[in-house]
């Protein structure tokens, strides 16, 4: 009887084991990496290139974008690094960029697209990023306190060595979401 019900718990460990791992295999999804052509054009930027609609094939270097509002831009196959942000607004478009140590404090980027999209040492600070939808998106060691991300919906997405003190991501949906080594202190995740 005892030698049954020993048998009956390993099994159940075993099931449970099988059921975790792969569990932890469909969370461990990679995020897939910026698709960027070999060559950039780098440009400055003036007000007359952030006045245009779209951004494709660009590459800017220690600039401020302009204090217009830039609402509804699309970004492709960017990469900028030491930009200041600020004046980026909601409804924004950014498929395969790569933001290297980018301020986008209190940014209003809300019903936003991101996909394949890097952001590396960016300051994130009580950025608005709700009713977002994230694909394939990772922060690596950016400081994303008091940021928003309530309502937004997260596929493939990795958060590693970040500071998301409180944060929200109440109301998210997670496909494949992983945190690492983040600093969570206060965050909200109300009905994720």
């Amino acid at each position: 009887m005892l030698d049954d019900f020993v048998a009956r718990n390993l099994i159940c460990d075993k099931i449970k084991r099988i059921r975790k791992d792969e569990f932890m295999k469909q969370i461990k999804k990679e995020p897939q990496a910026p698709r960027l052509p070999l060559a950039l054009e780098t440009v400055v930027l003036t007000s007359a290139l952030a006045a245009q609609e779209k951004l494709i094939g660009l590459e800017i270097n220690d600039d401020l974008w302009p204090e217009e509002k830039a609402l509804g831009k699309e970004f492709s196959e960017c990469r900028l690094t030491k930009v200041t942000m600020a004046a980026i607004s909601e409804k924004t478009y950014f498929v395969d960029v790569i933001f290297d140590h980018c301020d986008f404090s209190n940014c209003q980027l809300s019903e936003s697209t991101l996909r394949r999209v890097v952001f590396d040492h960016c300051r994130m600070t009580g950025a608005d990023l709700s009713r977002c939808v994230l694909q394939d998106v990772v922060f690596l060691n950016c400081a994303l306190d008091y940021s928003n991300f309530a309502f937004s919906s997260f596929k493939s997405c990795r958060f590693a060595d970040c500071i998301c003190t409180q944060s929200s991501f109440s109301e998210g949906k997670f496909t494949a979401f992983e945190i690492q080594r983040c600093k969570l202190d206060e965050s909200e995740f109300f009905h994720s």
